[in-house]
């Protein structure tokens, strides 16, 4: 596992980071001195010289299920409690003939 992973600094930390490496350019010491690793430190400057800040860009995907398609996935769970969302999207998709993703089965079962 990696020394970084699943660390998430502030806003202010992140802008601290990034000035200084603007400041003083050197990214291995940047990287070290705020404890983050090269890559994210380089998207995030990537991302703050060509839009002026460091947010994320919001999904502009919004997915609609329609009742019925709901109904059908509250009962199939109800009745395979055992279900994984990798099985319930193959079969959602395969019975609706859609093609809905994981993530998406995910986010509708977790509500």
């Amino acid at each position: 596992m990696h020394a970084y992973m699943n660390k998430h600094h502030s806003v202010d930390y992140k802008l601290s980071a990034i000035k200084y490496y603007i400041k003083y350019g050197d990214l291995r010491k940047t990287c070290k001195i705020f404890n983050c690793t090269q890559s994210s430190l380089y998207r995030l400057v990537k991302r703050y010289t060509t839009t002026g800040n460091i947010n994320r860009k919001k999904s502009k995907r919004k997915i609609k299920f329609t009742d019925k398609f709901i109904k059908y996935i509250d009962s199939f769970i109800r009745k395979y409690s055992n279900v994984t969302i990798a099985q319930l999207t193959k079969i959602v998709n395969k019975q609706f003939k859609t093609k809905y993703i994981y993530i998406d089965i995910y986010r509708l079962v977790k509500k």
